[in-house]
Order: C-alpha cells, then sequence, then structure tokens
C-alpha cells in the first residue's frame, strides 16, 4: 500500500560542502575548543551538584572547596581565553550598565567596612 502524500520538504541540490540550509555554514572547530568547554562545563556542573552537599554546604570543609574551586574554574576559563587569543562571548559593552551598578555596590560596601569612616554614612546594622 503507497499514498502519493505531497510534501513541502526539498531535497538538497548543490551548494557549498558542509553547507546546511537551516544552520548556514559549518564551523570548523579549533583544537582546544572541542574539549576545553565542554570540560569546564561538566566541571562547574558537577561543582554546583557539590555544592548542597554537607548540610547544604555548612561545614568549613564545603566552604574551603567552594572557595577554591568556583573561582578556580573562572580563572581557568580566563586563561584558556587568553591563550586562544577570543574574547568574551558577550562584550563589556553590552553589559556596562549592570557592571557599573555591581561596581557601586562593592564601592558602597567597602565604604561600610571602613573601620576610621564617621558614623553618619555607615548603616546601624554593621
Amino acid at each position: 500500500m503507497t499514498a502519493n502524500v505531497p510534501s513541502s520538504a526539498r531535497p538538497h541540490r548543490g551548494g557549498a560542502e558542509g553547507e546546511c540550509r537551516a544552520a548556514g555554514p559549518v564551523r570548523a572547530v579549533q583544537s582546544g575548543e572541542a574539549i576545553e568547554r565542554p570540560a569546564l562545563f561538566w566541571l562547574l556542573v558537577a561543582g554546583l551538584a557539590w555544592v548542597p552537599l554537607w548540610y547544604g554546604s555548612n561545614d568549613l570543609i564545603a566552604w574551603g572547596v567552594n572557595a577554591v574551586l568556583f573561582p578556580g574554574l573562572a580563572i581557568l576559563y580566563e586563561l584558556s581565553l587568553l591563550l586562544r587569543g577570543d574574547g568574551h562571548p558577550i562584550g563589556i559593552r553590552r553589559i556596562a550598565v549592570p557592571a557599573a551598578l555591581f561596581a557601586a555596590v562593592v564601592a558602597f560596601i567597602g565604604a561600610q567596612n571602613l573601620t576610621f569612616a564617621p558614623m553618619p554614612p555607615l548603616h546601624p546594622i554593621w
């Protein structure tokens, strides 16, 4: 039993090798990119899975592991970008306003922790 059903799908004719109409040209994978980014991603996932262990990270050893693991992953990612000569996927110009607001909050926190500052600008809860 056969059915003659019209289809809107067209076979791929012509075009360059390695080109797909839906996705565009196929990009060659750089030597370090094939292993490096997925490895860092899975290390981050493993670190996030580690966080709730040991009473929700309420032990000093868990604090120490988290304090070394997550900044270490960020440093590895930044070093990998520097060694490859790549830029960040999202430029600082796209996040300039949130970055400036974050810097203002960090500066305010630093000002709150000054021991020689006069009392009126300090928040009383500190």
